[in-house]
């Protein structure tokens, strides 16, 4: 995975200043399975990505859809443990901890990127 921090694209404003971005298709498909609490400080960025599951997780999170320019397409709020999610024309999934994206602020229409963080 690629560390990276996520801004907001308009303002520049740094929204989270680590979230990691998938890079194989085994890192897509395990996503946040197995993984304690997500930190609020840290998100999960998967690529190319419309639909997501909770199933075996122990605790939600908030999904959030972008499209191929990285504009939020749909916020779905604190997804509970075995739930599924999906957005249609979505291209990217960013998964935060739940509340976070009320937190941010983020909101549909907002358009967003992510930077690769120096090592």
């Amino acid at each position: 995975m690629i560390d990276c921090s996520l801004q907001d694209k308009s303002t520049g404003d740094v929204l989270l200043k680590s979230v990691a971005l998938t890079t194989t298709a085994w890192e897509r498909m395990k996503g946040l399975l197995g993984s304690d609490q997500l930190d609020n400080n840290d998100g999960l960025i998967i690529s190319p990505c419309n639909s997501v599951h909770t199933l075996f997780m122990k605790y939600s999170i908030d999904v959030i859809y972008l499209d191929k320019n990285g504009i939020v397409k749909k916020i779905v709020p604190q997804l509970k443990p075995w739930h599924f999610s999906f957005c249609l024309g979505g291209k990217t999934t960013l998964e935060l901890a739940s509340g976070m994206a009320e937190k941010i602020n983020l909101r549909t229409g907002q358009q967003i990127q992510w930077n690769r963080t120096n090592d």
